[in-house]
């Protein structure tokens, strides 16, 4: 059996020799089943690429190596993060991951302006922002969403109906930039869902009044965005039976710490149902949304 899976997998022959090597007992692989999805995880397919400073292709070592099997995998395709990556490497990173999925649209987070996404679509689009190749498009066009600080290539799939809301509720207007990440990257993950802003715990009314809706039987995940002293999760999660996905945001003043304030409240909630991602991490709220609602899809 070891023999067969290292036949199979010869670029990596040396690595697993050393996993086998360096244990008293080989791996334990139950069965055939067990083996063949191993070995195609290991031979997932990925692409890779390599970008001059001026943005055209040239000898040196790829600059990514994309995972073009994690949908199948996870259930969640690779997202591209923007930060400190130039146009040109989102751009070609982009319009890889659209040509192997072309029915999947392909999402690139925290672009934190319209000059950026400008850069961006210039060498998507034609213009070749630094002076490299434009990127073959297909006729497509990046769309930037300002307020989540998004952009994406392709239309979401029509919202599948035989999975349940998500709700997306801020504690306070300066909350929506990181709500509209998650807002942005459920819709375009074909996800119901529902939004409720400025509910704050400095006005509890605002969200009792909401009562029905929290305890409607369509609702399958919360993702509660709020910063100062990231209160409003435990509140909520006192009165759904939804899961809640508690996301501290970098509003408020100094002892406010930048969101960690917010995050340690969140963490230490005496109400059980809480989970917390990072700060203004919305996105990463609604991939775990998504996994829970779609892992409890009726039908």
């Amino acid at each position: 059996m070891v023999q067969l899976l290292l036949s199979s997998c010869r670029p990596y022959q040396l690595g697993l020799r050393r996993l086998f090597s360096s244990t008293s007992k080989p791996p334990i692989i139950p069965n055939e089943a067990a083996l063949t999805s191993f070995l195609s995880l290991i031979d997932s397919p990925t692409s890779s690429s390599s970008l001059s400073p001026s943005g055209a292709p040239s000898g040196a070592p790829p600059e990514h190596n994309l995972d073009h099997s994690r949908t199948s995998r996870t259930g969640f395709p690779e997202v591209v993060l923007g930060a400190t990556k130039t146009p040109s490497q989102i751009a070609s990173i982009m319009s890889s991951l659209r040509s192997k999925s072309p029915s999947s649209p392909v999402l690139c987070t925290l672009v934190p302006d319209r000059d950026a996404f400008d850069k961006i679509d210039m060498a998507f689009s034609g213009g070749g922002w630094g002076g490299g190749n434009s990127i073959d498009a297909g006729g497509e066009e990046l769309v930037y969403h300002e307020e989540a600080r998004m952009v994406t290539l392709g239309e979401p799939s029509p919202t599948k109906e035989n999975l349940k809301t998500v709700l997306i509720i801020t504690a306070g207007t300066t909350d929506i930039p990181v709500a509209s990440e998650a807002l942005v990257t459920l819709q375009h993950s074909s996800i119901p869902t529902s939004v409720l802003h400025d509910c704050g715990v400095a006005g509890l009314h605002r969200i009792v009044r909401n009562l029905p809706l929290l305890a409607s039987d369509s609702l399958g995940a919360v993702v509660v965005c709020a910063g100062m002293d990231g209160a409003l999760p435990s509140v909520v999660a006192g009165l759904t039976k939804a899961p809640v996905i508690a996301v501290p945001t970098s509003v408020g003043y100094g002892a406010s710490f930048g969101g960690v304030a917010a995050m340690l409240t969140m963490m230490n909630s005496c109400a059980p149902g809480v989970s917390v991602v990072n700060i203004d991490a919305g996105f990463s709220a609604a991939a775990a949304a998504f996994k829970i609602v779609s892992c409890n899809a009726a039908g």
